[in-house]
């Protein structure tokens, strides 16, 4: 027979549960009879990362440029072409 499926919720209370508890992963899921992969699996799926929880106090404001403050970039290098006839008539075109 096969094992219910749990919800996020009831996956949820597990992972709170073993938080609290002094036994390692592998003991904790042979005692609650689930297996350590799919224990490893909600806790990638329900737990967010603390480098994502970001507040507002992270983010800096940024303002455009002043126009007159750009830096004058020199003119793009010029285009060129190269083609080279090969036996077979193929035709080998490089461009820039």
């Amino acid at each position: 027979m096969a094992k219910p499926h749990l919800t996020d919720a009831q996956k949820s209370t597990l992972l709170d549960k073993w938080c609290t508890t002094p036994l390692s992963m592998q003991d904790f899921c042979h005692q609650e009879n689930i297996s350590t992969s799919s224990f490893n699996r909600w806790r990638q799926q329900l737990t967010v990362p603390p480098e994502i929880q970001a507040t507002e106090a992270d983010w800096i404001a940024l303002e455009p440029a002043k126009q007159d403050k750009l830096p004058v970039l020199p003119d793009p290098k010029p285009n060129w072409n190269i083609e080279l006839v090969l036996p077979g008539d193929v035709i080998l075109r490089l461009r820039y």
